[in-house]
């Protein structure tokens, strides 16, 4: 059957300006506010106005190919988060490997230095004439936890004297004897006053009780707490760079995601069997307003947690839905609105809708 359409009704908001323009529309058409739309309704189906194409189109074609799009997006949206997550997998496997095989060159470096160097201490010459003990003290305790003499809780640290006058030369013990190549690497043919270079080099003993008495209880569990410090500065990934990618890679993720608290009451939530479906409605309704409308791609809703997530294809339409919803009131209940963070909001099978 053929259709009869009405003319082509003047713009919407040309009729604002210029009211008599309305007495030009036909009367079978009416104004949709919501989409600010002409529509002609007849018996089998609604149309509206399309101004880039100057045809009344058919609601429902455009429903359906508005689904098939959002559809073709969910699809390429779900494969980007699927490859998204197996780059996470791949990156932790490898530096979880990396750091295994570090361990294994720490223990490696560690039984070789042991078998080339059982000294704890320093010798350090070139030592300005005015250089203090505290000033020692804290240079050298950078790179390693100082041994203590037990009498008087001091760090081990000597500086050599003949005669009242300082040698320029002092002797700092440190607790592990890894201390001492980091000392010596750091240190040895630097300045720690203009114009001048200090030597530091590995202590040399014969038969001195400086590095070789028996060590005390207290010593053993300082040792071991210096161990443990070690032990979780390697397991420590903040300073690495593939840190920076794996939250790269979820800030990729959670920044399409919107957290919002207020929506609704518990109470109503429960005694409303409809209430889920009008507040994804309303929640749809509120981001056509805001032009992010065809952006939203899940809408979940969490009891427990009293929240709605809104998620999004591109990240700058969540940013949009934040400053639209956060601070607004709704059915009496003020919303707040910010970025999901990865927390986890419920135990049990969220409600979940598109």
């Amino acid at each position: 059957m053929t259709i009869s359409f009405p003319k082509a009704p003047p713009p919407p908001e040309e009729t604002l300006n210029n009211p008599e323009l309305l007495a030009l529309v036909d009367e079978r058409l009416s104004l949709d506010q919501t989409t600010n739309t002409w529509i002609f309704f007849d018996e089998e189906d609604e149309y509206e106005y399309n101004y880039d194409q100057q045809q009344f189109i058919s609601r429902s074609t455009k429903s359906t190919e508005t689904s098939t799009k959002r559809s073709r997006e969910d699809a390429e949206i779900d494969k980007e988060e699927e490859l998204n997550k197996l780059e996470l997998k791949r990156l932790k496997k490898e530096r979880l490997a990396e750091l295994k095989q570090e361990i294994a060159q720490l223990k490696a470096q560690k039984q070789e230095k042991n078998q080339k160097n059982s000294t704890t201490a320093v010798f350090v010459s070139k030592l300005p004439y005015n250089v203090t003990k505290d000033e020692l003290i804290t240079i050298f305790s950078k790179f390693g936890l100082l041994a203590e003499d037990f009498a008087t809780g001091e760090p081990r640290v000597k500086m050599y004297y003949e005669n009242e006058v300082f040698k320029n030369e002092a002797l700092i013990i440190y607790l592990n004897k890894e201390s001492v190549d980091l000392a010596i690497e750091m240190l040895h043919d630097t300045s720690i006053r203009p114009n001048s270079t200090i030597s530091v080099e590995a202590a040399q003993f014969q038969e001195s009780t400086e590095s070789k008495s028996v060590m005390t209880e207290e010593q053993k569990k300082l040792m071991r707490q210096k161990k443990e410090q070690m032990k979780k500065k390697l397991s420590n990934w903040d300073d690495d760079h593939k840190t920076n990618k794996f939250e790269e890679i979820k800030r990729k993720l959670f920044d399409k995601i919107v957290v919002v608290e207020g929506m609704f009451r518990p109470e109503e939530l429960k005694q409303d069997s409809l209430l889920e479906m009008d507040l994804k409605d309303d929640i749809h309704e509120e981001c056509e307003k805001l032009g992010i409308g065809n952006d939203i791609t899940k809408v979940t809703i969490y009891e427990k947690k009293l929240v709605v997530t809104i998620k999004f294809v591109k990240p700058e339409s969540s940013m949009k839905c934040i400053k639209g919803f956060d601070g607004r009131h709704f059915d009496g209940l003020k919303l707040k609105a910010y970025s999901y963070n990865g927390e986890k909001l419920d135990e049990n099978e969220p409600s979940e809708g598109k």
